[in-house]
């Protein structure tokens, strides 16, 4: 064992301690229903995707709902549930987000495991395109509409340069209804401790590079290209993934999204 592996083992030795302290000198219903502070952010992962040849420089998540499922050794299973209105729950995976933390005040303990079950947006508001009844290539897209209105699961913008050289924007838009189960992990480790006296910090890490693990830079070089009505910026012309537009693509992104996503707690 190393010696980082060396010191959280004895954190975590001394953290147990103090608990089993706390259980003989108070009631342990008392103790198990005091509560730890965790402060939630979001962030990204992954590094270069596509070798450089594509950067995302905005992305967000729209959370609707979570759910939390833990077990506890020694004390009563412990489930907690937080909803979000349409206008809240929106974060940013750069940092910087005025919006986080996101804080949870959990029951106090020593978990076998705890879970957290994220419903994120499902979008009431369709992205508007048409397609040339005379050329099945040609599609336009009314996107910043969409972008004043909607509120999608994921929303991921940034820059694809192709294999000739010409850079387009590049839009992916997730607003399908997305859960994600994802167990929380202390050192890497499920098992966890969590103490009232202790203000905890967690990390929610997507690995965008690995949600297009499964596509190449050809493929996204053959993807469908979108004319954009009323676009910020002097080109017209974007790549949007959307799950009308460039499906397939849309598919394999989204199938690698919740086996990505890591939760760990400090």
């Amino acid at each position: 064992m190393n010696g980082r592996g060396m010191m959280y083992w004895m954190k975590r030795s001394v953290i147990f301690t103090v608990l089993l302290i706390g259980l003989m000198s108070c009631e342990a219903d008392d103790f198990f229903k005091s509560a730890a502070r965790i402060d939630c952010y979001f962030s990204h992962s992954g590094g270069s995707i596509l070798g450089g040849r594509l950067t995302i420089d905005q992305a967000t998540v729209h959370l609707q709902e979570i759910e939390i499922s833990g077990i506890r050794s020694n004390a009563n299973d412990v489930q907690l549930n937080r909803s979000f209105p349409t206008e809240g729950g929106k974060y940013s995976l750069f940092s910087g987000d005025p919006a986080q933390p996101l804080i949870f005040d959990i029951p106090q303990g020593i978990y076998d495991r705890l879970s957290f079950l994220l419903y994120l947006r499902q979008n009431d508001y369709e992205l508007k395109f048409e397609r040339d009844d005379d050329d099945d290539d040609e599609i336009e897209v009314d996107l910043y509409d969409y972008f004043k209105r909607a509120t999608p699961a994921f929303l991921l913008r940034g820059k694809y340069r192709k294999s000739n050289g010409k850079t387009y924007p590049f839009v992916l838009i997730v607003d399908d209804l997305i859960r994600l189960n994802v167990s929380a992990r202390q050192g890497g480790n499920r098992q966890l401790v969590l103490e009232e006296s202790v203000l905890y910090t967690a990390l929610i890490e997507y690995n965008l590079s690995y949600w297009f693990g499964l596509i190449t830079p050809a493929m996204l070089d053959a993807a469908e290209i979108a004319e954009v009505e009323d676009a910020e910026d002097d080109d017209d012309d974007y790549l949007i993934i959307h799950k009308n537009i460039n499906q397939n693509l849309y598919a394999n992104i989204v199938a690698r999204i919740e086996e990505s996503t890591r939760f760990e707690i400090d």
